[in-house]
């Protein structure tokens, strides 16, 4: 099995229509998204992935215990993410919907809030030195953009 060969990530602002890969609704012109161009199995190939996906993606991604593929994260792996909190649970919802209210518009793109830990480590000479990692608390939302 190859691993992904990622080549460039860039956050451009969409000049027409795309679909985002993971909840493969319409991202719309003047919506900012992530196209990541990926060579896998000697194919190159393009993931665009809307804002609000990869705020749920980081999220998914925080909680790994190994259960994603070497491939990273597709649909399906998104649908059967199992949340552990009702922050989670609601950011879960909110994908299935494809991020669209009920009339049709655009929900506002999760924001994450985290916060950093440190830990004690011991270094190989014997020296305590503090790590740093990043846990995610919650989220807040932004405004949408409106097609």
């Amino acid at each position: 099995m190859s691993d992904v060969t990622v080549l460039e990530v860039r956050n451009p602002v969409a000049r027409k229509a795309h679909y985002c890969d993971l909840c493969r609704r319409i991202i719309w012109p003047g919506e900012q998204y992530e196209a990541q161009h990926n060579v896998y199995d000697a194919r190159a190939y393009t993931h665009k992935t809307c804002a609000h996906c990869r705020a749920y993606a980081s999220v998914i991604w925080a909680d790994d215990d190994g259960w994603l593929s070497d491939a990273g994260l597709d649909w399906l792996g998104a649908c059967d993410y199992e949340p552990d909190t009702l922050w989670k649970l609601r950011l879960k919802a909110q994908y299935r919907r494809q991020w669209t209210r009920t009339d049709g518009t655009l929900m506002p793109v999760p924001r994450l809030i985290r916060c950093w830990v440190f830990k004690p480590r011991t270094c190989s000479n014997g020296d305590v030195r503090a790590s740093r990692t990043s846990r995610i608390l919650g989220v807040t939302y932004e405004p949408a953009v409106t097609p």
